[in-house]
């Protein structure tokens, strides 16, 4: 059976044959993984990727003498991954300090993490991971960096309201270029090649001379990112910021009520924005899907234990009671 690949899938072995790196050919066969049509007539051929890429994986992880785990993957916890992206020296590491009990070291001088440093951020009664991250300008960490940002739920792009961060972020969208990573808004469904990402900018150093007025300048430029500003080192803007990357992630919390019985307030389910109520169900259990005939719901003072169909919309702190 003949294998029918598209241009596409030629263009990434292109990319493949032209790789520099090891890190560029693995994004390269990934690609062409995804691409590739799944039938009998490409089975010999998705295999040979896969045992290319299981290859360079291995060549890399001897040559860095590190762990898989540590090289290629950040265990995602909370309610959202997110990933901090920027120069060295911007902040990153004083950030994801200020806002998790996780303790990455912070120094004056460039590249000062040399690999990832997860910590959980508490926002009201749920908690989310933040991953700081070497500079994505760091070759040497490259070969896993494209995977924990590609895997990534979102990602901040910090940058020094003090040193051109209109600059900065025009350098870090290049560099994520390289990744195959986009913001989500430019990416359509029918792209292939390119991964869309959930995109904030966060200017750091709000503190200094002439950072509010850089700020009002990234506002204006990047605005489709909605950027904050904060002084890390100050402590400024912090819980707004906490707000923000919550709003930014487009997830609600749900509550479960059983009838007859308080809501259980201190275990939330964690669903994507626009998510109904039979989406909540199959969240509790997949046998929920089949079963469940309505919904009782509590919320804004419009739902007091109003009944609601399984195609109800959820809001942000809905409790609901589900009748099977």
């Amino acid at each position: 059976m003949p294998a029918n690949l598209t241009p596409q899938y030629y263009d990434a072995e292109k990319n493949y044959r032209q790789a520099k790196n090891p890190s560029e050919k693995i994004l390269a066969l990934e690609t062409m993984l995804a691409i590739m049509p799944k039938h009998k007539g490409t089975d010999k051929l998705r295999a040979d990727l896969r045992r290319k890429i299981s290859q360079l994986k291995e060549d890399t992880l001897k040559k860095s003498g590190g762990k898989r785990g540590q090289l290629f993957d950040v265990i995602r916890s909370g309610a959202g991954q997110v990933v901090l992206i920027g120069f060295p020296n911007v902040g990153k590491s004083q950030l994801v300090g200020s806002l998790t009990q996780a303790r990455p070291e912070v120094g004056e001088y460039p590249y000062t993490t040399h690999s990832p440093v997860p910590g959980m951020m508490e926002y009201k009664d749920i908690k989310i991971q933040l991953v700081d991250i070497p500079s994505v300008f760091d070759e040497s960490a490259r070969g896993w960096l494209i995977n924990v940002v590609r895997n990534a739920d979102a990602l901040l792009l910090i940058v020094d309201l003090i040193d051109g961060p209109g600059i900065q972020v025009e350098l870090l969208l290049e560099e994520l270029e390289k990744y195959k990573v986009r913001p989500e808004w430019t990416v359509n469904a029918e792209d292939v090649i390119f991964l869309g990402k959930k995109m904030m900018i966060v200017g750091n150093k709000l503190d200094a001379a002439e950072a509010a007025k850089n700020f009002l300048l990234v506002q204006e430029k990047f605005s489709a990112f909605h950027p904050v500003a904060v002084s890390t080192a100050q402590g400024q803007k912090l819980e707004n910021l906490k707000n923000e990357i919550f709003t930014f992630l487009k997830i609600i919390r749900a509550y479960t009520k059983t009838p007859g019985k308080e809501p259980d307030l201190k275990h939330p389910v964690i669903l994507k924005k626009g998510s109904t109520v039979l989406d909540f169900a199959a969240a509790i259990h997949k046998d929920f899907v089949e079963k469940l005939l309505y919904a009782r719901i509590w919320g804004s003072e419009k739902y007091k234990g109003q009944r609601v169909q399984r195609d109800h919309f959820l809001e942000d702190g809905d409790i609901i009671e589900l009748h099977i």
